[in-house]
């Protein structure tokens, strides 16, 4: 089962790289963000392969829309269980409405994010 939650980018950590029992390649970032609203929590996921690749374009600050899946792990050595947060998709909102303002000083968006000309006298049409 597959959650979704908005969040704020703390930090991305480097990404790490190796090779599986398999022989497969593959590559991790962890990212560490908080949640929003009055009762903050920090949450810290995991991006593997394809995923890793998008979150490493991430930065402190950055507003997302996370997917992800929980996944627990019990290790009998130490007796405890351990919780896995797996990233499946991001879907970057905020650093998009930013590219859309630094590249076009007559566009902003809307609070529902569909952007709008502020400025339509110099429209060439």
């Amino acid at each position: 089962m597959d959650f979704k939650i908005k969040v704020e980018v703390i930090k991305v950590y480097d990404e790490r790289k190796g090779l599986s029992k398999q022989g497969k390649q593959w590559k991790l970032v962890k990212i560490l963000t908080k949640t929003l609203g009055s009762k903050v929590k920090n949450i810290n996921f995991t991006a593997f392969n394809e995923v890793s690749g998008e979150a490493s374009f991430l930065e402190p600050g950055d507003i997302v829309d996370m997917e992800f899946s929980i996944d627990s792990t019990y290790y009998e050595k130490t007796s405890n269980w351990y919780n896995n947060i797996t990233l499946r998709k991001i879907h970057i909102t905020d650093k998009n409405k930013e590219i859309m303002k630094a590249v076009n000083g007559e566009m902003k968006t809307s609070s529902d994010g569909d952007f709008e000309i502020t400025n339509k006298d110099e429209l060439p049409f």
